[in-house]
């Protein structure tokens, strides 16, 4: 993974860093996907813009867009649409940027924004399992002022296995309405007053394991509309939006780990459960304590592991599970543990 280490900060303005090199994918993985301006887009006596970007081998390629207008006006796209690249090392991904405003000054103002992003992550080994971290960087930041005014910014990511129908399972979101009238919200939470800046920024990340032959989907959506009515004290503005989705990694899984083993004893039990609950939620390098699917998080998914395969051992096949009534004994607490990212 490249990332920032290291640095050591001298008096105020000299620093040390030393930085880990972007690494290639390997050629067992391949990544394509592509990122794509809605045509349906447009602005009525607004303005918007933006880029869409995908970094490739270290370079980065840009398609501008944008829309200013007195009346109405559909957006266009300068440069390629859908951009489209093959990903060859870790740092690489695709990106959105935007920004729109409109003033209800002399007769109402809208504008509306689509765009939408894909990655198809392939496993072509015969026989290594893989597992890839895809970085989410996102920052989603809007304003609203005056008698009647609104913006409406969301981003939504799915996974779906390659063949699967979308969208797919809703993995990451971050979602804003400003509004003046009928008042705010941020993500799943409402009551936060009428109008006036809302903002969401943070890195999350989504750690894939591709058995072989395996292909997942990633696709992101964002949609974002907004509008000023009735004078010129309306003002309606999205200021800064931006969802970077990178490679950060890509390495082969340990052939040894033993899919349920939670505590690494080399057999799958009730012991596994136990140690699920006792290290729910932490992260590290797959196979750490509690780790039973190997991919990193200890999370509700090790416990499904340590049921699937339970009474494994290596080189031997699994064995009924217990009891349901046994089972949830042996979870409960676990799952009372389960946390959603905040918006």
């Amino acid at each position: 993974m490249s990332s920032l280490k290291n640095c050591i900060a001298l008096g105020f303005l000299m620093f040390t860093c030393a930085f880990a090199e972007a690494a290639s994918i390997g050629p067992d993985v391949s990544v394509t996907g592509s990122v794509t301006y809605d045509t349906g887009s447009f602005v009525y006596n607004a303005s918007h813009s933006g880029t869409m970007t995908a970094t490739v081998g270290g370079a980065t390629t840009t398609t501008t867009y944008s829309a200013n207008s007195t009346g109405f006006l559909v957006g266009s796209a300068i440069g390629a649409s859908p951009l489209m690249g093959v990903l060859t090392d870790t740092d690489d991904g695709f990106g959105i940027t935007g920004a729109a405003s409109g003033l209800g000054a002399i007769d109402d103002a809208e504008f509306g924004i689509g765009i939408d992003v894909t990655m198809t992550i392939s496993n072509t080994s015969p026989t290594s399992i893989y597992q890839v971290t895809v970085g989410i960087d996102y920052r989603n930041s809007v304003d609203s002022v005056g008698t009647d005014a609104y913006v409406d910014s969301e981003f939504m990511l799915f996974q779906r296995a390659a063949g699967d129908p979308p969208p797919g399972t809703e993995k990451f979101y971050t979602y804003l309405l400003t509004d003046t009238v009928n008042g705010n919200e941020s993500g799943e939470n409402s009551g936060l007053g009428f109008g006036g800046p809302l903002s969401d920024i943070g890195t999350d990340t989504l750690v894939l394991t591709l058995n072989p032959g395996d292909a997942i989907i990633i696709d992101g959506d964002w949609t974002m509309e907004g509008g000023a009515f009735v004078d010129a004290t309306s003002e309606a503005s999205l200021y800064d939006f931006n969802v970077q989705l990178t490679i950060q990694d890509v390495h082969i899984l340990d052939p040894g780990l033993l899919e349920g083993d939670a505590n690494r004893d080399g057999v799958v039990s009730a012991d596994d459960y136990a140690s699920v609950q006792t290290n729910f939620g932490d992260t590290g390098d797959p196979g750490l304590p509690g780790d039973a699917n190997g991919d990193g998080l200890v999370s509700a998914d090790d416990y499904a592991s340590v049921q699937a395969h339970f009474g494994a051992t290596a080189g031997v096949g699994s064995v009924p599970v217990p009891e349901p009534t046994t089972l949830a004994l042996l979870v409960l607490g676990g799952v009372a543990m389960l946390r959603r990212r905040s918006a």
